[in-house]
């Protein structure tokens, strides 16, 4: 069997997604050096440099050799960092639930509308 001049195009890499967060001068610099490496997209330049970081850094073959197995994914919890709540003044409902007892000290009459008029007000 002979073989073709041109061979199948390879198969491409299996991919997976990653969602990070940068630094905004690390964003600005990672768009930057797209530009000044002539084109290309993020997921190729981080795909590249990280090729670069693992081949250079002289400690992590060894550590590879010593931790061989898979290691389990790192995930965690997003931090919850909302802001304190200000009181809010009571609901339309706790007035109405208030009313029988405010009629009886004659404190007045029923909300016009019922349930419902909070929704329009």
């Amino acid at each position: 069997m002979s073989t073709p001049l041109i061979p199948p195009p390879a198969t491409p890499p299996k991919k997976r997604t990653l969602n990070v967060r940068l630094e905004e001068h690390l964003y600005d610099d990672l768009k930057r050096y797209i530009a000044y490496a002539g084109g290309g997209d993020f997921s190729h330049v981080i795909s590249e440099g990280l090729r670069i970081v693992f081949k250079d850094d002289k400690g992590f073959p060894n550590w590879l050799a010593n931790h061989p197995g898979p290691v389990p994914e790192i995930r965690r919890k997003k931090s919850q960092t909302k802001p304190p709540q200000q009181a809010k003044p009571p609901a339309r409902r706790d007035a109405l639930a208030n009313a029988p007892a405010q009629m009886a000290l004659g404190g007045g009459s029923l909300p016009a509308g019922g349930a419902d008029a909070d929704a329009v007000s």
